[in-house]
């Protein structure tokens, strides 16, 4: 699951830079006078109608990013979430083929609460212990491929 929390952390970083070039593009707009809004007549109107032109585009683009931004890191949080959904499930085949792993505070063969299961010698036969089962059967009774 390494690759995809690597993914995920490339998209956080995506998503950071998105996010401070959206507030970095309308922090340097030019002042209104470097269209020449300050001039009389007609060319201070042209200069005033291109600065709201420059700013309209900027806040657009600015706001553009800031979504890209929101969708990078919700594309984060998602491929985060399944790295986890698939590293739980390799869990569980794990498992469900080779049995719980009671950790390094456990003896080997004891289950996670410490207590060895019944086997065969210490159990009359016929007897099922709740919660065991023989090797190569899952929960519904039904033979794993390649079981004997």
């Amino acid at each position: 699951m390494e690759p995809l929390r690597a993914l995920a952390a490339r998209l956080d970083e995506a998503s950071a830079t998105l996010t401070d070039l959206a507030r970095r593009v309308t922090a340097t707009d030019p002042a209104h006078p470097a269209f020449g809004a300050d001039a009389a007549g007609r060319p201070g109107e042209i200069g005033r109608a291109l600065h709201r032109r420059w700013t309209a585009a900027t806040d657009e683009r600015a706001r553009e990013a800031e979504a890209a931004a929101a969708r990078l890191a919700a594309a984060a949080i998602a491929v985060r979430e399944a790295a986890e959904r698939y590293a739980d499930t390799d869990a569980a085949a794990r498992d469900r083929l080779t049995g719980p792993d009671p950790g390094p505070h456990h003896p080997p063969g004891a289950d996670v609460t410490g207590f060895r299961p019944a086997g065969p010698a210490h159990r009359p036969a016929g007897v099922d212990v709740p919660g065991h089962r023989p090797a190569g059967v899952d929960a519904g009774g039904h033979r794993w491929l390649g079981a004997r």
